[in-house]
């Protein structure tokens, strides 16, 4: 495979970094994320890159405390408020998902119609 080949698996790997290194993602693409990481060193200092983000991240919010109780009660009385006057209707037949499926070490996505 050539170099020009590489780059838009690079690409697709390198998109769910975030979700690999959150352990978020499903099985199939856990291990593609895995067999590309073995492979490719640059991906894999990205890879360091995105967890050492997380991390930091993570210790951010962490610091930041809880909302106070009066505020938390305001959220959630603005998100019961919007449920409430949202449509309840979908299009009938139309669903989304995405299913994994692996082609010679690339990701495609397919979504079924119901």
């Amino acid at each position: 495979m050539n170099t020009i080949d590489k780059q838009p698996e690079r690409h697709e790997i390198e998109v769910l970094l975030p979700w690999y290194a959150a352990g978020t993602l499903s099985r199939c693409d856990a291990d593609l994320v895995e067999r590309a990481l073995a492979r490719d060193s640059e991906l894999a200092r990205r890879y360091d890159l995105v967890r050492q983000e997380l991390a930091e991240t993570i210790q951010l919010n962490e610091a930041l405390g809880a909302p106070s109780a009066r505020a938390r009660e305001k959220l959630f009385a603005a998100i019961d408020a919007e449920v409430a006057d949202a449509p309840r209707h979908r299009r009938p037949g139309v669903t989304r998902s995405v299913t994994c499926h692996h082609t010679r070490d690339s990701m495609t996505e397919t979504t079924p119609r119901a």
